[in-house]
């Protein structure tokens, strides 16, 4: 009788915590505009959008750098779920120019996510290039 309604209890429990409790999504922890784990590198109009650039980690390392982009229309501040952005990392000092595409998903199509790695320390220069039923744009923003 006792193991039984300890299990009841416990099933109880398990269900309250798991009806209270949703996977979390990027645009779900925005405090300041960030996604948990990045920081905004930068804003700027470019053409008819709004280019955010966020990074992580927060305090960039030579190696593995993600970046998440957000797109909104310039005008009205909609967030544009189908465009194609390109992100490039060029070294200020010496090293090859480098690309990656940024895509967004169904799950979560604010963010364009990319992942560059950096070789060298020192400046870069990030630049991204966006193309959508808006138009085109481009902004190029600096990370050390």
């Amino acid at each position: 009788m006792q193991f039984s309604l300890a299990l009841g209890a416990l099933f109880a429990a398990v269900i309250v915590i798991s009806g209270t409790t949703s996977p979390l999504r990027a645009q779900d922890n925005e405090d300041n505009g960030a996604i948990v784990g990045y920081r905004i590198l930068g804003e700027a109009v470019a053409g008819p959008h709004t280019i955010q650039l966020q990074v992580s980690p927060l305090a960039p390392i030579t190696g593995t750098t993600r970046f998440a982009v957000r797109i909104r229309d310039a005008e009205t501040g909609e967030d544009i779920d189908d465009a194609i952005v390109r992100v490039f990392g060029t070294p200020a000092e010496k090293g090859e120019k480098q690309y990656t595409p940024s895509l967004n998903s169904p799950f979560d199509p604010v963010y364009y996510l990319a992942q560059l790695d950096l070789e060298e320390s020192g400046l870069w220069a990030i630049d991204i290039e966006v193309e959508s039923e808006l138009g085109s744009g481009v902004t190029v923003m600096s990370i050390q």
